[in-house]
């Protein structure tokens, strides 16, 4: 048994409490509006209720005396009984964080921005205001289908959230982070029914590349043996396999896509024969006699894959960890069992994205949109036409982390050239594309009629202006994705057939730049890059919401507030305050009505407007904004960035029906109409003071 000595028993109560006074409570006597409490200790059999902003509440709870519970209670009372509530010293941002961070655990959700998170805690937590709101959203803890608020921890605060498809957002280390996927099942299980053991054997239990005992013994009774599994597929895919050389250093790796192969020596990682649609091949050696082999090919529908060790009966080699995935490169690998594996923003994940260099995330909400183009990452490959140039696939670590970046060389001093042409398009569109600096000192990026001329400086920063051949687009810029890496971008309006067309070499020689990432979309402004290869890829819309939680809202009087980043120029966006319908329902418009940069804020009740204001020129694109709507009938208000926006005195009449449903863009149900990169959302139940909602909006 162990136990603790208490170096100052005169003291006793003071550690033991945590003492900074206490509130006798009886029936009638609740504790007081703004206090906080660490302990209860029950004098008299008590029905006992208490609220605890991180964990369980106590509702009518029947306590002997004599009862001592610790935590952190925001107000206590009771029903009969009495009892001591001992105040508190502060509770820390750490703390309620903590907390926090295991009930997301606890859920089965992942946690990002940890000290972020903290920091806009303690701001609210300065100001007095964490404990005052209902619902607390920083972006950090989330998982499928879930968006975790700060506070309440409880089912109320677990926001809902959507979007049908993959996609793709900017990680913590700044790379553009995509979904991958092993297709394989039991990708090390090569024992597995999935397999099949055509005249070879295989042993479990060796030792791996990476200090595992989860490697394999392939050995062949055959000199024709081999190991087979047979996904079926289309599109440009990558096999790859961990090998070691044992009685025999040949192996061949194949794809039953047209039968393309390649054949290797495992003694000093050379590649001896290939065959077939293979578009790129590499062997890497990870030590210890181990090699990593990778084998890319379209030809066709893939209908199985070969492992098969060269040699005579009894020859064997040591494999581990195979993967099959899309496009012309292996990624780390994924393991499986029983189903295939995706990693990443898959479907129904939200989004904590640090575009544009940010250390601290923001929840990414995008409408739908469409990557027209093809091939959007292999510019080598049959849908981008070469003329005057040539394309060699994966050079250098592109964006995303990986070597698959293409090197894209003028050898004419006239119209080099890379293209995709034949895109139909009507209304307003955006291309784009990730370049660094090769050899050339100025590219262009190009629709057929205009485009943008990329100057190249020594260090490689690009400045980009309006192409002089023809008319400058409606807008354009480039974006900083570090490590030399650029994504330019122009936007205009169109009718008619154009093409997608990147030229290394304006000076009229023949330099190289390298590129990857190119998007066309229907769009009228910059959104996440969509990877594609063979056809058009959907990205569908985000939708982020909570039903059932009139709780959280208040119906007479409240405040509602977002900080967000304008990071659109057209849709119509509302975080809102409603019952479901249009008749109750409260507002922000960013932007409001389908228009670039107009604000509006609305409060309705029982089918009544009584609140419409806005500005049609309020919103700058790439700006930050802390906005706060506040309602209370005879007293309104609107803050934006610390500033007092607009305010009234109008009579306000009690809501029909109760608002229950906080939503990021429309009433109930809504997925996005324009992006946006969310910081922070909040719901207080009270009217603020016009100075306290100063000091939340101020940047």
């Amino acid at each position: 048994m162990s136990y603790v000595n208490l170096n100052n028993p005169a003291n006793f109560q003071l550690q033991e409490f945590e003492q900074l006074g206490f509130r006798y409570i009886v029936t009638g006597r609740p504790t007081i509006s703004g206090e906080t409490y660490r302990t209860i200790f029950v004098l008299a059999d008590a029905v006992v209720t208490a609220t605890c902003p991180n964990g369980d509440s106590l509702s009518s709870e029947t306590l002997v005396a004599g009862t001592i519970i610790h935590g952190f209670f925001e107000s206590v009372s009771v029903a009969s009984g009495s009892l001591l509530a001992y105040k508190a010293g502060p509770i820390t941002a750490q703390e309620i964080y903590d907390f926090y961070k295991a009930y997301v655990y606890a859920n089965g959700g992942i946690i990002e921005g940890e000290s972020c998170a903290v920091t806009e805690i303690a701001a609210l937590l300065a100001e007095g205001l964490y404990s005052m709101a209902s619902l607390v959203l920083i972006p950090s803890g989330y998982k499928v289908g879930t968006v975790y608020s700060e506070r309440p921890t409880d089912s109320n605060g677990q926001l809902t959230f959507t979007r049908n498809s993959e996609a793709t957002r900017v990680n913590s280390e700044g790379l553009v982070e995509k979904v991958r996927t092993n297709i394989l099942t039991y990708s090390n299980t090569f024992s597995n029914g999935a397999w099949t053991k055509l005249l070879v054997t295989v042993t479990g239990g060796q030792e791996g590349y990476d200090g595992t005992n989860n490697a394999w013994l392939l050995q062949i009774t055959d000199p024709i043996g081999r190991l087979e599994g047979f996904p079926f597929l289309n599109n440009l895919v990558t096999l790859s396999i961990y090998a070691k050389a044992g009685t025999t250093n040949v192996l061949t790796l194949a794809q039953l896509n047209a039968y393309s192969y390649v054949t290797c020596d495992l003694s000093n990682g050379t590649f001896t024969g290939q065959g077939g649609s293979v578009v790129y091949r590499n062997i890497e050696s990870v030590g210890n006699g181990w090699y990593r082999i990778q084998l890319a090919s379209t030809g066709g529908t893939l209908t199985g894959i070969t492992i098969a060790p060269v040699g005579i009966v009894g020859d064997n080699v040591y494999i581990q960890n195979v993967q099959l995935e899309y496009g012309n490169i292996a990624t780390d690998y994924i393991p499986t069992t029983t189903a295939s594996v995706s990693v990443g923003p898959v479907a129904n994940l939200p989004r904590l994205d640090y575009s544009g260099g940010a250390t601290c995330p923001s929840l990414l909400l995008e409408p739908q949109t469409t990557a027209l183009n093809q091939s959007s990452e292999q510019l080598d490959s049959v849908y981008w036409t070469q003329t005057g140039t040539t394309t060699t696939a994966n050079q250098i670590v592109s964006p995303d982390g990986y070597q698959n970046a293409d090197l894209v060389a003028a050898t004419n001093a006239v119209g080099n050239r890379v293209e995709q042409t034949g895109f139909s398009l009507s209304g307003s569109h955006t291309f784009s594309i990730f370049l660094k600096k090769g050899t050339s000192t100025r590219s262009l990026w190009y629709d057929g009629g205009k485009g943008v001329q990329i100057d190249w400086a020594v260090d490689g920063t690009p400045t980009v202006t309006a192409f002089s051949g023809g008319p400058a687009p409606a807008s354009f810029g480039s974006v900083d994705y570090g490590n030399g890496w650029h994504r330019v971008w122009f936007q205009d309006t169109y009718s008619g057939t154009y093409v997608m067309r990147l030229f290394p070499d304006r000076i009229g020689t023949t330099g190289t730049v390298y590129a990857w990432g190119a998007n066309l979309t229907p769009t009228s402004y910059l959104q996440s890059y969509i990877p594609t290869l063979g056809s058009a890829v959907t990205r569908l819309a985000d939708a982020c919401s909570k039903t059932g939680v009139s709780s959280l809202i208040g119906q007479t009087e409240g405040i509602l507030f977002v900080d967000f980043v304008y990071d659109t120029k057209s849709g119509s966006n509302r975080f809102s305050l409603s019952d479901g319908t249009t008749n109750n329902w409260i507002f922000i418009g960013t932007p409001e009505g389908g228009s670039t940069n107009v604000s509006r804020f609305y409060i309705r009740t029982n089918n009544v407007v009584w609140v419409d204001v806005g500005a049609s020129s309020y919103f700058t694109f790439g700006e930050r904004y802390k906005l706060a709507l506040a309602y209370k009938s005879g007293d309104w208000a609107v803050y934006g960035n610390g500033t007092l926006l607009y305010s009234g005195t109008s009579t306000i009449q009690a809501v029909s029906s109760p608002l229950s449903v906080f939503n990021f863009f429309s009433v109930i149900g809504a997925s996005a109409a324009a992006a946006e990169k969310i910081n922070q959302a909040l719901i207080f139940k009270t009217r603020l003071t016009n100075a306290q909602l100063a000091a939340l909006t101020t940047l």
